[in-house]
This record gives structure tokens, sequence and C-alpha cells, in this order.
């Protein structure tokens, strides 16, 4: 497999946390891929959604670097697999930066992360969990609105799920993994 997979955690968190990162990053290596988890510009913990604002264009240079070290390591194929904060990130770096992939993967996705889906063309997972943050299950028809012109853009809830995916890493694992079989193979 000549995939590698970047793994963007949210807001107050770091690259190994044990919700959605860790699992999907030793999981998906399990199952044949490259995974690389970036560290994400970080505010002190009782910062709110609203204080990242400004550190939003910051995440591009590290996803840039995190490609180049993939591809230097033989990748052809670049995807990212985001969760929470980090989907505005990643939706800001592919919108506003031409930062390209072949898929993309948005995991809880928040609400100021919406204005960069009709920017993304690639294959687009959006997937939250029934019992997620109240902003992300409520606007799921806005993000599905959002995405209208992107005819490989499909949204999935996992019943059951909260936002890190808790008791449900397994699927969580399994979801991504086969969107990625699809779409970045």
């Amino acid at each position: 497999n000549k995939t590698g997979v970047i793994i963007m955690h949210g807001i107050g968190i770091h690259p190994d946390y044990p919700t959605v990162v860790n699992p999907l990053r030793v999981g998906l290596a399990e199952r044949g891929w490259h995974t690389l988890s970036l560290q994400l510009p970080v505010l002190p913990n009782e910062a709110e959604g609203k204080d990242y604002e400004p550190l939003i264009p910051e995440a591009t240079p590290r996803i840039k670097a995190g490609i180049d070290y993939l591809k230097e390591q033989g990748m052809n194929k670049i995807a990212i697999v985001a969760h929470s904060l980090g989907t505005w990130m990643a939706g800001y770096a592919i919108e506003k930066d031409g930062v390209e992939v072949v898929t993309y993967v948005a995991i809880g996705m928040n609400v100021p992360a919406i204005e960069s889906i009709p920017a993304i063309k690639v294959p687009m997972l959006d997937l939250y969990g029934g019992n997620d943050l109240p902003e992300v299950v409520d606007n799921a028809g806005k993000r599905k609105s959002a995405a209208s012109q992107n005819k490989q853009y499909k949204q999935l809830m996992t019943s059951g799920a909260d936002h890190f995916f808790n008791g449900l890493e397994d699927e969580l694992i399994t979801t991504v993994d086969d969107w990625l079989q699809k779409y970045a193979r």
C-alpha cells in the first residue's frame, strides 16, 4: 500500500490521544495503512473553539510537512482523517491553501469547518455519532447541503457513538478503513 494517512486530532489534545486518534493511528496501521499523526496548534485547555480561529492557518505548514515526509517515504497518495477541531484545520488547508489529498474523512465536524465543504472536490466521508456533541448532530443537514456539489460525499451517523466513539473504537476503525479501501488505494 502506497497511501499515507494523516491523522489530525481535536481541540486541546495530542497526536496519540487515547480516544479517536490512537485507535485510528494504530488500528489503521494494523490494517496496512501508513499513518502519521500530527501535532496541531493547541491552546490551554480552558480555550474554546472560537479562540482557535487565529491558529487555523498555522496547521497548513504542518500538514504540508507531513505530506512531504510521507512522500519521501514512498507514499504516492495521501488521505486526511481529521477529528473535531482538526476538521476545521484540514478543511481550511484544502480550501484556502490547496493541500491535495485523494480523500478526506471528517469525524465529528465542527460548525466553522462547514464553510470549507463546498471547496472539497475529493471523496469525503462526514462521520459522526448519534450521541455526538449537539452542534455536530444539529448541523448534519447543513454539512450535507454544503456538499451538494460533491457526488462523492457521504454522511454517516454511527448509532450510539459519542464525540470520541468511546466503546465503539473497532466500528470507527472499520468504517474509516472501508472508506479508505474504496477511495485511497
